[in-house]
Parts: structure tokens; sequence; C-alpha cells
């Protein structure tokens, strides 16, 4: 109820192509679908926020203790990051040395 608008907040926040920003919604099981389709609700304005704000986010709903949380993390690489790395062509296999 503190926390500032996501905009705003994200305002604030270095732009860095790194950077993941992450909304996740619980609810509760017991709620049903009433509680999810409520959840999904709420991170709507927030997803609507970070819009707003030129962020595009990664929506999570998911059971658990009700509220909507917004994180920013390093953990999105950017397109050319790392790249070489994850093929398999430029990674033979290890070599067995056990032996």
């Amino acid at each position: 109820a503190d926390a500032p608008r996501l905009a705003a907040w994200l305002a604030g926040q270095p732009g860095d192509p790194r950077q993941q920003l992450s909304i996740v919604a619980h609810y509760q099981t017991e709620s049903g679908s009433a509680g999810q389709q409520a959840a999904l609700a709420e991170a709507s304005v927030l997803l609507a926020d970070a819009g707003a704000a030129g962020r595009l986010a990664r929506l999570v709903v998911e059971p658990g203790a009700d509220g909507v949380v917004a994180s920013l993390a390093y953990d999105h690489s950017a397109p050319s990051m790392a790249r070489g790395l994850q093929s398999s062509e430029s990674n033979p296999p290890a070599k067995d040395t056990s032996r």
C-alpha cells in the first residue's frame, strides 16, 4: 500500500537490456478460479504501468499468499550475449580424463 506506482518506480531505475521485469501475482487456492482471476486483474494493472514506462514484463500468476510483487533482476540476457557458449557446435563434448 505504501509502495510507489510501478511506472514511477521504474522511471527511477537505470535502463539495462539485461534486466528482466517480473510481475508475480499470488492467489490462495481455496479461492479457486475467482481468486486466480482477481490476481490476474491486479497484475494487469501493474503490467499496464510497466508498458506506460516502456518496459516489457514477465507475468506469473501462481498459488501462494495473496499479493502482487514486481521485481527487476539481471536474469535476462541481451540478444547476443553468451550465444557462443550455448551453441553445441562451438562446444565439443568434454574429454574423459579419469582413466
